[in-house]
Parts: structure tokens; C-alpha cells; sequence
């Protein structure tokens, strides 16, 4: 870009200040608001005054910046007004918060660092009293106090009474099970072919040898005896066998349970049952389809609910609704626990018995209503089209102070979801009393207008939108906090007859700009409409803890990031006729090939060496890769497997080169070194990722595209190599999903 018009002194000064204070625009953006004094009550005052300072000059710098991107407005006079306008509105402001600030401090030490006593009582310093001896009042209380002994009910309870009265207790109960203990030991000697008395005096010695609550010194001796007893003369018998599975878990488990299955038409229907129910629990917690195969074969030989819901919840699964309706109406139900009950109700709900399950309904409000949660119920009876009774328990959900905003939004996304526009926009604003920020960007205003486009926006709905539209014109501004000491740096180096060499690519800073911009309002967007919880915890809200992560919503915010990226990089080649750039001007095309397909294996051999060396046990829980993860089995779920990699494996590189390597590596080395322009675009690569634990190895894959680019003088060994890269990932992600 040409040097700004500057006219005497004031030019230099304008331009110097401008890249400091452009600088200095960076710690606002990490400690808090623009606007306003963030210190607490521990900072002092000079530092209080820095701060303020810096706030109060920092905000212009990036509407400075902003503005010399425009020939017109380049001049001294113009940058001078801007500066002293925009200075003073924030000094105003500034000082207003400040002053704020500190009478709130003052009037906090008032009214919380002077004591409650020193408000009611008169004070005598110790140093009024000639060698004073302090005591705590607990103590002091207690030595004055004659020692008195109260009994009631034949219990002393003189001074250390609760110690004393414990270890009665623990004696007592240790020797009571020294009894039981020793009637088991000669129980078990008088009937040595009695199974089931052995095993019982295992369990018996078991539950005291690894108590935490009650600690017997003999416990895990007579366990071992107990045990040995069992292994020595039951060691093949069904319970023995049940028994020992029960202490083992993951591939020992498994093992010894195949070892048994060969064996177990020799057991009783009973055990046969118990063992196929506990492989079922086991197949359950690790979520193994074969849950519903063992399930069944237990409920076959010995009919038990525990099993027939383990069994209808794998038929619900496959999509097999009646068979699993059919299991649900089981008469071994009738004698079921509640807690059974209840999962006998949701599954019938499930398997779409919407009735039947209605008429369990009563029975659990009566025996355990506990076990129901109203806002659960509440989506069941949604999905099984029972629409009136559902806003009748909706409704009767109790509301207060605790719970208001949850259950008034509830009833919102309720209304928003089934109701006409009345009891919707009725439902909003009950919602919007609730607190001042429950719907401070009015995301669901919108929806709410989407749905019912006649209702009236009032000023708290324009105002939330105003807020909106302002966050997304910061985020589109945003890539001015670099772009414009870059730009001013390229001013000062063209000033020393410092200049740079750079013919690849015609496009500037502006360029980068538009294309940053568009990205993060995509991105933010997402987030704004389908993950609302998260986009407000930015801001001061809760964070979420179970919300789920839409597929469908990050498909389609990818799509649509996708299809203006697209349309960018088009015109971009379009407009400067650079469809040479897809090329390339110094290698062959098998040379592009060799190079670029070796250096992607060579990349990730040492990807692979850096996750040994780096192990990244939390990277799955990261958001972007639940978001990369989530479009990944969509993508295949739609496209199929050829679709997948053509996507990602051809759209996707050559989209990120034409961006990355051909438009911001080629404005950024036009105003900078080409060291510095490469290894900015590295960076803004890896942090498009988000995929903070694997930073380094996307900052290297952007260099080595970077440098590979400039060698070859066009994007064919780039485009290819990052196609290779991509390619082994979808072959990777393909395989992971099969075995899933």
C-alpha cells in the first residue's frame, strides 16, 4: 500500500502512535472489555492508572488503522479528529467506571472488612493490659467449666463421651461377627458337599475383609480361609464360578467367561440365567451390541426384568419396536422394582407403546415419584404425540426462584415447538423476566420470529439483535489487529529502502482481511444458533455440561463456510486471472507428485513420533475435534465412502492452498519478509484447526506448504501434497467408523 499523505510533525507522530497503541490494543482483548476498569480491590493505584490509560487510547488505534486503509482518509488532520473524538468519548467513560469502581471498593471495606463485634461492643487493646495471655474462647470456656458427669438411659456421658461410646460400639460388633464368623467356619466343616453354605460364608467374610466403614482385623484372614475352602472343594460349581467372574473385569472376564460357555449345559436354568445376565451387564456398560444376545438368553431360562430390559433395549436399537413392546408387557414386570418400572415405561415410550406406558405412568407417581423427572417426562410424552397432557405437566411444574430460568425456557422451546404464536411469544417474555440475559444476542427471538414472522419486536428484541449485529461487525474487523501493523511495518521498511520481492500472487492485505472476517462470523454463527448455551458461557454464562453437539448443525455451518470460502477463492483467481497459480511454473508435474506425496509421509512419520513422545489422552474431548469428529460421520453417512474422499481428500486441500498459500502468504509476503509471511500464515493455519494439542504439527505442515510453494512457484505440490495427508486421514476415519 502507498505511504499515508502527512503533512509537518504531525504526521510521523500520528504513524508511530498508531502502531504502539495498535499494539497495545492486544491486552484489553485478553483482560476484559474495551471500555471500563477491570482491576479489583488488590491493584493499587498506579497500576489502576496504567490501565486506564491504556484503555482509554488503546480503542482508537484499530479505528485508525481501520480508516488509513482508505486513500481519502489518510491524512494527518483526519487521523488527528478521529483520535482526539474517539479519545475523549472513552475517557468520559473511563472515568466514569473508574469512579465507580473505587466508591464500590470503599463501600465494600465499610461494609465487610470491619467486624460485626466492634459494631456493637466496646474494644480494649491488648496493649491496655499488661501482659496478656490470649486463649481461644473455646478453650478459655472449657477450663473454667467443673467437669460434670450426665447420664441418661444407663449412658455415662462425661467429657469424652463420643470416643469412648464409638469403640463400644466397634467391640461389640467385632465380637458379634467373631460368632458369626466361627458358626460358619463349623457349619461349613459339619456339611462339607453344602455349595451354597460356602459360598455364603465367602460373601459373609468378604463384605467386612474390604469395608471402609467398619475395620475387623481377623476379616481378611477368614476371607482367604473362606475362599480357599470354596476353590479347594466347589472349584468348578456354577455359584464358585459366578463368584469368581465377579472379581474380574475387561479381556480376564471375557476370557473366563468363554472358557465356561461350553459347560453350561450341564448348569442349572438358573445359573445359566444368572451367567448370561451378568455377561449382559458387563456387554452393557461397555456398550457392546451382544448385550441383547446374552440378555435374551438369560430371560429364556429364567424370565427376570433386569434381563427382559437389557433385551428389549438392544430389540429398540435394531429397530425391532413390536418385538420390544411384546418383551415390555411381560408379566415378570408386575413384581419389578420401581426403579425397573421405570425404565419399563421409557422404553416402552421408545419402542413407540405410547399408551401402555401412560398407564404406568399413575402407578409411579403414587409408589415413587422420585424416580420421575418432569422435564424427562415431559419430552416422552412430546414424542408419543400426547401434546395437551404434556403442557398440562408442564405447566403444573412448580415454579422458583431456583429454578425459574430453566423451567421457563423449557416451556418456551415448548411452546416455540407446538404452540401458535400467542402462547409462544407469551412464553418469551415469561423466559426474558426471568433474568436480563437470558437472551442477550436474541438468538431465540429469531426463532421465534422465524416461526411466527407477524409478532412485534420491542426495544429489548432490537436491542439484543443491535447487539448481535455489533458482535459480528467486531469479529469481520477483527483481522485489522494484525493486519495493520503489518501494514504500517511495510510502510517503515519501504522508507529504509527495505523492499519486498514477491510476484507469485497480486492480492494485499484487504484481501486476507475479507476472508478472516467472513470465516469467524461463520464460525461464531454456528455456535450462535446451535450451540447457544456455549456461545453465551463466552460472555459470563454457564458453561453447558451436557448439551450435545448438533451434526446436522455442523454440517450445514460447514457447508455454508465452505460455499463462501469457495466463492471467495473464485473470484479471487477470477479478478486477478491467477489460475496459473493452481499450477506450477519451476517443476514438472512428476517432480510436484514425488516431492509432494514424500513429504506428506515424511510429515506424518513424524506426526506419529510426536504423539509417542506427546501422548494426547484428551484430544477426542477437545470442542473442534467433537465438531471434526461429528462432520467426518455425517459427511460419510451422506456422501458415502467415494464421496468422503473426494471431499475430503480433493475439495478440502485445494480450498485451504488457494487460501492459505496462494492469497494470505501472497499479500503477507508482499509487505514482509518472506520468513515472517510464511510463518504468520503457519500459525492462522493451525489455529483455523482449533486442535490445540496438535499445534506444532499444523504449524510445520504450513511451513513446508509455504516454503513448497514458493520453490515450485505455483500450488501443484502444496494442493498435492495435502491432498496425500488428507487422504490417509479419511482412510483412518473410515476404518475407526467400520469398527465403531
Amino acid at each position: 500500500m502507498p505511504a499515508p499523505a502527512t503533512s509537518g510533525k504531525l504526521g510521523p507522530v500520528l504513524l508511530w502512535s498508531t502502531v504502539i497503541l495498535g499494539l497495545l490494543q492486544l491486552q484489553p482483548l485478553v483482560s476484559g472489555p474495551w471500555i471500563g476498569f477491570p482491576g479489583s480491590d488488590d491493584d493499587g493505584f498506579l497500576i489502576a492508572m496504567v490501565v486506564f490509560l491504556v484503555r482509554s487510547v488503546a480503542f482508537p488505534a484499530l479505528v485508525i488503522g481501520f480508516f488509513s486503509l482508505f486513500r481519502p482518509l489518510r491524512t494527518a488532520r483526519v487521523r488527528a479528529i478521529i483520535l482526539v473524538g474517539l479519545w475523549s468519548f472513552c475517557t468520559v467513560g473511563n472515568l466514569i467506571q473508574l469512579a465507580r469502581t473505587f466508591t464500590g471498593t470503599r463501600d465494600r471495606a465499610v461494609r465487610f472488612n470491619v467486624p460485626n463485634s466492634l459494631s456493637r461492643r466496646p474494644v480494649v487493646l491488648p496493649s491496655a493490659v499488661p501482659n496478656p495471655t490470649y486463649q481461644t474462647p473455646a478453650t478459655s470456656l472449657e477450663s473454667n467449666r467443673p467437669r460434670q458427669v450426665v447420664s441418661g438411659d444407663n449412658v455415662d456421658f462425661s467429657p469424652g463421651s463420643h470416643e469412648r461410646l464409638i469403640q463400644e460400639i466397634e467391640k461389640a460388633q467385632e465380637k458379634r461377627y467373631r460368632e458369626v464368623a466361627e458358626a460358619y467356619r463349623r457349619a461349613c466343616a459339619a456339611n462339607p458337599d453344602d455349595a451354597r453354605l460356602a459360598l455364603e460364608w465367602v460373601r459373609f467374610t468378604q463384605r467386612f475383609a474390604y469395608s471402609e466403614d467398619s475395620v475387623i482385623e481377623s476379616a481378611e484372614e477368614d476371607y482367604e480361609a473362606a475362599q480357599a475352602h470354596l476353590l479347594e472343594r466347589f472349584r468348578n460349581a456354577p455359584g464358585t464360578v459366578l463368584f469368581e467372574l465377579e472379581q474380574l473385569h475387561g479381556e480376564d472376564f471375557e476370557a473366563r467367561a468363554e472358557s465356561q460357555m461350553q459347560r453350561l449345559g450341564e448348569w442349572p436354568r438358573q445359573n445359566v440365567a444368572d451367567f448370561m445376565l451378568m455377561r449382559a451387564r458387563r456387554a452393557q456398560r461397555e456398550e457392546s451390541k451382544r448385550a441383547g444376545e446374552f440378555a435374551e438368553v438369560s430371560f429364556r431360562n429364567s424370565a427376570s426384568a433386569e434381563a427382559a430390559l437389557y433385551w428389549a433395549r438392544s430389540l429398540i436399537q435394531s429397530e425391532r419396536l413390536e418385538e420390544a413392546a411384546k418383551v415390555l408387557r411381560h408379566e415378570v414386570f408386575a413384581s419389578a422394582l420401581p426403579w425397573q418400572r421405570k425404565e419399563q415405561m421409557d422404553l416402552l415410550f421408545d419402542a413407540g407403546a405410547g399408551p401402555e406406558a401412560m398407564a404406568l405412568l399413575p402407578q409411579l407417581r403414587a409408589s415413587e415419584p422420585s424416580l420421575l423427572n418432569d422435564f424427562e417426562l415431559v419430552d416422552r410424552l412430546t414424542k408419543a404425540g400426547r401434546i395437551d397432557l404434556a403442557r398440562s405437566v408442564l405447566e403444573a411444574i412448580p415454579v422458583h426462584n431456583w429454578n425459574r430460568a430453566v423451567a421457563t425456557e423449557r416451556r418456551f422451546d415448548f411452546e416455540l415447538a407446538h404452540g401458535d404464536a400467542v402462547t409462544a411469544n407469551q412464553a418469551y417474555r415469561e423466559w426474558c423476566g426471568s433474568g436480563s440475559d437470558v437472551d442477550r444476542f436474541a438468538r431465540h427471538r429469531m426463532a421465534l420470529a422465524l416461526k411466527h414472522p407477524g409478532l412485534e419486536w420491542n426495544s429489548d428484541d432490537w436491542i439484543g439483535l443491535v447487539s448481535l449485529l455489533l458482535l459480528l461487525a467486531f469479529l469481520a474487523l477483527t483481522p485489522l489487529i494484525l493486519l495493520v501493523p503489518v501494514h504500517y511495518v511495510s510502510l517503515l521498511r519501504a522508507r529504509r529502502g527495505k523492499h519486498t520481492e514477491w510476484t507469485l500472487t497480486p492480492w494485499g492485505l484487504r484481501s486476507v482481511g475479507v476472508v478472516t472476517g467472513m470465516a469467524l462470523v461463520v464460525q461464531v454463527g454456528f455456535f450462535w444458533w446451535w450451540r447457544p448455551q456455549e456461545f453465551l458461557s463466552w460472555f459470563g454464562g454457564e458453561m453447558p455440561h451436557n448439551e450435545e453437539f448438533p451434526a446436522e448443525g455442523v454440517l450445514i455451518s460447514q457447508t455454508i463456510l465452505w460455499g463462501v470460502l469457495t466463492v471467495l477463492a473464485l473470484g479471487f483467481l477470477a479478478s486477478g486471472r491467477q489460475w496459473r497459480l493452481l499450477g506450477t511454473q519451476r517443476l514438472t508435474v512428476p517432480a510436484c507428485v514425488g516431492l509432494g506425496v514424500g513429504l506428506a509421509l515424511g510429515l506424518r512419520v513424524l506426526l506419529s513420533i510426536y504423539l509417542q513422545l506427546v501422548p494426547l489422552n484428551d484430544l477426542t474431548g477437545q470442542p473442534a475435534a467433537l465438531q471434526t469428529s461429528a462432520l467426518f460421520q455425517i459427511l460419510l453417512e451422506r456422501l458415502g465412502p467415494l464421496g468422503f474422499v473426494a471431499v475430503l481428500a480433493g475439495f478440502v486441500p485445494l480450498l485451504e492452498e488457494i487460501l492459505f498459500r496462494g492469497v494470505a502468504l501472497g499479500a503477507l509476503a508482499r509487505h514482509l519478509p518472506f520468513g515472517w509471511a510464511n510463518l504468520i500464515q503457519a500459525v492462522g493455519f493451525a489455529c483455523a484447526h482449533e486442535v490445540w494439542g496438535l499445534v506444532p504439527f499444523f504449524i510445520l505442515f504450513g511451513l513446508v506448504t509455504g516454503w513448497l510453494t514458493r520453490r515450485a512457484g505455483g500450488l501443484l505440490p502444496a494442493i498435492i501434497l495435502h491432498s496425500t495427508n488428507n487422504l490417509i486421514v479419511a482412510l483412518w476415519v473410515m476404518v475407526a467408523f467400520n469398527h465403531s
